[in-house]
C-alpha cells in the first residue's frame, strides 16, 4: 500500500479540483500567487490538483485548440495550464469556455473528484458550473475581484458571474467587504467569509533593530494605480524634512516609469528606492528588511501583502478601501481615509517617531492565529465537508 493511501486511511482525505484563470504560471509571477498558496495549504492535508487557464492571444486564429504545460515545481499537488489559442472577436470568450470544458472532460473522464473549487467568478465560476454539472458533484467559488464589478466588463460577462455564482453550492468571499458586495447583486445566496492564507514560510524571524535610516516599504504591481503608489509619494513629498528615511518600493509595470517621474517632479527621487521586480521568494526578505508597511490602495478585496509583512513582525499602515479595514487594528497599524494624502502624511509621521513601540511578536502572533494554514485548512475543511456529507 502506498504512503499516500496509508494517510488516506488515517484522514479522510478529499480529491479537490481547483480551477482558475489567476493563477502564477512561473515562479517569477505574482498572478494569483495566493490561488497557489491556498493549494499548497490543501495539498497537505487532501488530494489537490489544479488547472489554470487563459487565451494565447499571441497564437494564430485557431477555434478549439489548446496547448497544455504541467506547471509542477516541485509542489505536493499536480498544476496544469490551459492555453487556448485565440479565435475571432466576441466569439473569442465562447470558443474560451468551450475548448477548456472539452479538455477537462477528456483529461478527467476517469476521475472522481469530491469537489471543485474555483477562484473568480469570471471565467472561472462558469467553467465550474459545467464541470459540476458533467461530474454531478458540488462546486464552491472564492472570489477575489476587487472591485467586483471589475469582472461586469459587458453584459454578458455580469450575467455569467453571477449565475456561476449563484448556482454554486457555497460562495467564498475573502473579506466581509466583497461578501456585503455580493450580496447588493445576489439575494438568498450561501456565502462564507475566508481570509486568504498566510504560508508558514512567511513567517520570519523578527528584526527590531534601529536603522540609521527608517525604512518604509511599499510593494504592489504597477501596471494600474489601484495599488496608490502616487498617493504615497504625494504624502512623502509632504513630510517633514527632519525625518531620515527611505522608501523602499517593490513592483513593476508600465507605470514604473510615472511613478518614477513623478518622485522626480516632487523632489523626492533620493527618498524612493525603485527597486523593481521583487521575486516571490524573496518577499519575506524584503519584509525583514523594513521598519514598517504602507498600503495606499484604492480598492482591495484583501491586502495579503498587509499580513506578509504582519508575518515579519512589522507594523502597516492601510487606506479604508474595503479588505484592510478587516485586517488592520490599533494594535498593528493604522488605517487612513482612502486617497487622503493628508491622512497618509500624519500616519507616517506618526509611524517613523512610534514603530519601535508596536509588540512585533503580537503582531506576527495576531497574523499567524488569523490567517495562518491551519486556521485556513480548518474553515476550508468544514464547508468541504459539509457540502459532501461526510
Amino acid at each position: 500500500m502506498s504512503l499516500f493511501c496509508m494517510f488516506a486511511q488515517q484522514k479522510h482525505l478529499m480529491r479537490i479540483l481547483i480551477l482558475s484563470s489567476w493563477y502564477p504560471i512561473d515562479n517569477n509571477s505574482f498572478n494569483g500567487v495566493f490561488v497557489k498558496e491556498q493549494a499548497h495549504t490543501l495539498s497537505k492535508y487532501h488530494d489537490v490538483e489544479v488547472i489554470s487557464f487563459e487565451i494565447n492571444y499571441s497564437s494564430k486564429i485557431r477555434f478549439f485548440k489548446l496547448q497544455k504545460k504541467n506547471l509542477n515545481n516541485g509542489m505536493l499537488f499536480k498544476e496544469t495550464l490551459y492555453l487556448v489559442d485565440k479565435s475571432l472577436p466576441i466569439y473569442n470568450q465562447f470558443n474560451f469556455f468551450f475548448t477548456v470544458f472539452k479538455q477537462i472532460k477528456i483529461d478527467y473522464k476517469y476521475e472522481k473528484f469530491d469537489i471543485i473549487h474555483a477562484h473568480v467568478s469570471y471565467p472561472a465560476g462558469l467553467i465550474a458550473y459545467l464541470t459540476s454539472r458533467y461530474f454531478k458533484i458540488p462546486y464552491v467559488i472564492t472570489e477575489h475581484a476587487s472591485p467586483f464589478e471589475m469582472l461586469f466588463r459587458s453584459w454578458i460577462q455580469k450575467k455569467i458571474a453571477l449565475y456561476s455564482l449563484r448556482k454554486a453550492s457555497k460562495i467564498i468571499s475573502v473579506s466581509k467587504n466583497t461578501h456585503d458586495i455580493i450580496l447588493k447583486y445576489l439575494s438568498n445566496v450561501n456565502i462564507e467569509v475566508v481570509p486568504n492564507v498566510l504560508i508558514d514560510s512567511k513567517f520570519v524571524k523578527i528584526y527590531n533593530k534601529k536603522n540609521e535610516k527608517v525604512r518604509i516599504g511599499f510593494l504592489g504591481g504597477l501596471n494600474t494605480n489601484q495599488k496608490g503608489l502616487d498617493i504615497l509619494l504625494y504624502a512623502i513629498s509632504f513630510i517633514d524634512s527632519k525625518y531620515n528615511f527611505i522608501v523602499e518600493i517593490g513592483g513593476d509595470g508600465i507605470l514604473k516609469d510615472e511613478y518614477e517621474n513623478l518622485a522626480n517632479q516632487l523632489g523626492i527621487q533620493e527618498k524612493c528606492m525603485f527597486q523593481g521586480s521583487i521575486h516571490p521568494d524573496n518577499v519575506k526578505l524584503f519584509m525583514q528588511g523594513i521598519d514598517f508597511f504602507v498600503l495606499p490602495s484604492r480598492h482591495e478585496s484583501f491586502g495579503i501583502v498587509l499580513i506578509e509583512a504582519m508575518a515579519a513582525g512589522k507594523p502597516i499602515i492601510a487606506s479604508k478601501c474595503g479588505g484592510p479595514e478587516e485586517i488592520v487594528n490599533p494594535e498593528v497599524g493604522i488605517l487612513f481615509s482612502n486617497e487622503n494624502v493628508s491622512e497618509l502624511t500624519k500616519s507616517i509621521e506618526y509611524m517613523l517617531e512610534n514603530y519601535l513601540t508596536y509588540n512585533h511578536t503580537d503582531i506576527q502572533e495576531n497574523a499567524r492565529s488569523k490567517y495562518g494554514e491551519i486556521v485556513f485548512e480548518s474553515k476550508l475543511n468544514i464547508i468541504y465537508s459539509d457540502l459532501i456529507k461526510i
